[in-house]
């Protein structure tokens, strides 16, 4: 089966309507409305392909915590169900992505496919949009901490 077969068939199954190619041959999807792109390549891969969302406000530390948490994930393909992650260069946004020779995929293993990265896309951008809150306060501690400081040497005083 090619790329249009199995979209083909997945639309109908999952109720997806209007579900064609753009010019590109990049199929757009909005899934449990979450967008995702479904494309072939022209070595015979399949790709699926989403934002997770961008990386959290503050700190080194905590963006750090972030991504050691993303490639944790992708260690064996345990907490990723085999996706990769990586950072769009001109946005910071970072992405899920999964690619699988065409020639590999019928159309059960191709809807398996599907099904697992739409749960991990969901997952992973809900742990992205949990590291914002905790973020934010932190940045927010930090800059109350270096106000304080400030405030401090402005008087006189030295924070040790």
């Amino acid at each position: 089966m090619d790329l249009n077969e199995l979209m083909e068939k997945f639309a109908a199954t999952a109720e997806i309507k209007g579900c064609a190619p753009d010019g590109n041959g990049v199929y757009w999807l909005l899934v449990d409305d979450m967008p995702l792109c479904v494309f072939a390549t022209d070595d015979g891969h399949v790709v699926l392909s989403a934002d997770v969302g961008d990386p959290p406000p503050g700190g080194v530390e905590t963006r750090e915590c972030f991504y050691r948490t993303l490639l944790e994930a992708m260690h064996l393909g345990r907490g990723s169900a085999g996706a990769s992650f990586s950072i769009d260069g001109s946005s910071g946004t970072v992405c899920l992505h999964r690619t699988e020779a065409l020639s590999a995929l019928d159309f059960e293993s191709f809807k398996s496919m599907m099904g697992h990265f739409v749960d991990t896309l969901a997952e992973w951008r809900k742990i992205a949009a949990d590291f914002r809150p905790v973020a934010e306060k932190r940045a927010l501690e930090e800059s109350a901490r270096r106000q304080g400081a400030r405030d401090m040497a402005a008087n006189g005083f030295m924070q040790v």
